[in-house]
């Protein structure tokens, strides 16, 4: 009799005698069962309700709620019933920008039991083997809560303060694996119930603020002043590895991504370059893209690919599920590891959470390759009949280390058509059947229009990116780069998701942003902050994001932006520890312009 089976016995008798008392009690099977984050994790975010920030409030609490969801690991644990009492629990967000600045507690509202849809390994019942039942938390978020992106901390019968956390009673500032609870926290003790916990998880929850666009939005501004649109970022094959060149075009895509500040990056796959080849490097891998990715503070959706593959026993630890279904406003996002095999339950997963936010709204897949059958085998069929059926906006690729742009049902239709000469075919031959698929009459226009048929959107490697194929002999095509995707939503149609590279006002096909578009230089001195953004680029940004850190102003003053700089720049939110303030800022962008702001102390 082994040990787990010797204990469910022992159990089983403690439970049968208290019934024969009268007395009915629950116990989980295992004393050892952790607490643990599901959703929202690193990997796969929650963006939560908008906010008017501080001095607009006109309530306690906003109208939207947001849910976190929380289960026992390992999943054949019971929901504790002392955690179906939302008086245990306490939730609150940490401003990501600055850890050690004072939470945000938030009102739990109720509990209840649901399905998590986070899936950790696909497989042919694709049922999460962290946790096929998950309670979920339903908070209330304070109204004048600062619109920034935010770590997450949950505790069961442990309070969450400000006083607490800043005299050192409780830890909030995220960890690697302080998404799970010490064994124990998700079991219950007979005489005492469950142990008190808190787990954490960072750049878990983002605020929009009330100005900033929807996806549903067509222009916006305020007081004549500029609103980027809902902008999502494409990015591909970091590779991340100590000591590794192009770790430089990671850190210039890195660069831009915080000036763009896209509302999700969307990263799809070979985060790492070899995570499992070497004893002492398993790790450090992990640990460097890790590092480089939260440093961002953005919401970042992560899938896997084949070089991640190599370790994907880490993967949980430090990113969360490899499958995912996550919404941001009206668009839906749902990521799939395409390396491991797929089978009817994973296309059967991938249809159920690929249902739109609002009819025909934006719903994009993401996996590491692309939809032929030289890489997901006999599933491109059913993923590409899906989209079509669907008419779903996008799937975002990468693993090829270049641009490409085309229409799903082009690309199924050529494939079937060479099906007998594909059988065998390399990748370089289903590339040139790729190539034949692409729209070919006006490409040059036609992405500024919106998105009326699923696409294919493959995006440049941020590793020694090189050229696929050129389109219309447009021969810049053939320049080696690394780069990125972006694509703007307005009234919920996504659209302009080429870049134009030659500077003549027309986006070519297929082309990603090169980066390292946007270099940015800081000084500071007594009086206050230089910020001065150089936009090598073709494009304008509408609202470039500068970001300040600066000490405690002079007693009896304040940062802010000097009056010559107000009417077309303004202050989108602000955050202080106490000692020093955080000020996200934005600014007009005009292409190859060099622009400076300047926060300075003010009465």
């Amino acid at each position: 009799m082994n040990q787990r089976t010797n204990r469910a016995l022992k159990t089983g008798i403690i439970l049968a005698c208290f019934a024969a008392a009268g007395v009915y009690m629950v116990f989980t099977v295992d004393s050892n069962a952790a607490a643990a984050i599901v959703y929202p994790r690193f990997g796969c975010p929650l963006r939560g309700p908008f906010s008017p920030g501080p001095g607009m409030n006109t309530s306690d609490y906003l109208d939207e709620t947001l849910t976190v969801w929380v289960a026992p690991d390992p999943a054949e644990n019971p929901i504790p019933l002392q955690w179906l009492d939302k008086s245990n629990w306490n939730v609150a967000l940490v401003p990501a920008v600055i850890p050690n600045a004072s939470c945000i507690s938030l009102l739990v509202e109720s509990v209840a039991t649901g399905m998590n849809s986070m899936v950790l390994f696909g497989g042919t019942m694709d049922v999460n083997p962290i946790a096929p039942t998950a309670l979920g938390i339903t908070c209330k978020v304070p109204a004048d809560i600062v619109p920034v992106t935010f770590h997450l901390a949950i505790g069961f019968k442990t309070a969450i303060t400000p006083p607490l956390q800043q005299n050192g009673d409780i830890d909030l500032v995220p960890r690697l694996n302080s998404w799970r609870g010490l064994a124990g926290s998700a079991s219950a003790n007979w005489l005492t119930g469950n142990r008190p916990f808190v787990i954490t998880e960072r750049n878990a929850v983002s605020i929009p603020w009330i100005r900033d666009a929807r996806s549903s939005d067509d222009f916006k501004e305020f007081g004549g002043k500029s609103v980027k649109p809902f902008t999502i970022m494409h990015v591909t094959d970091t590779h991340y590895h100590t000591g590794a060149e192009w770790l430089v075009n990671d850190a210039l895509w890195e660069n831009d991504s915080d000036v763009i500040a896209p509302d999700v990056i969307l990263l799809t796959g070979d985060l790492m370059e070899n995570p499992g080849d070497e004893l002492t490097g398993s790790a450090s891998q992990y640990n460097l893209a890790f590092n480089h990715l939260s440093a961002l503070h953005t919401p970042i959706v992560m899938v896997s690919g084949n070089h991640d593959n190599r370790n994907l026993g880490l993967w949980k630890i430090f990113f969360g599920p490899l499958f995912s279904s996550t919404r941001f406003d009206d668009v839906k996002v749902v990521a799939f590891d395409s390396s491991l095999p797929i089978g009817s339950g994973v296309l059967n997963w991938i249809d159920q959470e690929s249902r739109s936010v609002v009819p025909n709204g934006p719903t994009f897949l993401m996996c590491h390759y692309n939809i032929d059958p030289s890489y997901l085998q006999s599933a491109w069929v059913g993923v590409s009949e899906m989209m079509i059926t669907k008419n779903m906006t996008a799937i975002f690729v990468g693993h090829t280390h270049g641009d490409l742009v085309g229409g799903v049902a082009r690309l199924r239709d050529a494939l079937v058509n060479n099906a007998g000469a594909l059988i065998d075919g390399s990748e370089h031959e289903i590339i040139h059947v790729l190539e034949g698929a692409l729209e070919t009459t006006n490409q040059t226009t036609t992405y500024l229009d919106p998105i009326r048929e699923p696409q294919i959107l493959m995006t440049r490697a941020a590793k020694d990116g090189y050229n696929i194929t050129s389109v219309n002999n447009f021969t810049s095509a053939q320049l080696r780069y690394a780069g990125y995707r972006i694509v703007t939503i307005k009234q919920n149609l996504a659209s302009n998701y080429t870049y134009d590279l030659d500077g003549d006002s027309v986006r070519e096909p297929q082309v990603s942003y090169p980066s390292g578009l946007f270099r940015v230089a800081r000084s500071i001195n007594a009086t206050g902050m230089t910020w001065v953004l150089n936009n090598t680029g073709n494009e304008h940004l509408p609202a470039a994001r500068a970001t300040f850190l600066l000490p405690n102003p002079p007693e009896g003053q304040h940062w802010d932006l000097i009056p010559g700089n107000l009417t077309s720049a303004y202050i989108r939110a602000r955050v202080t520890n106490g000692t020093h303030w955080w000020i996200d800022a934005r600014v007009p962008s005009p292409a190859r312009r060099v622009v400076t702001l300047k926060i300075e102390a003010q009465a």
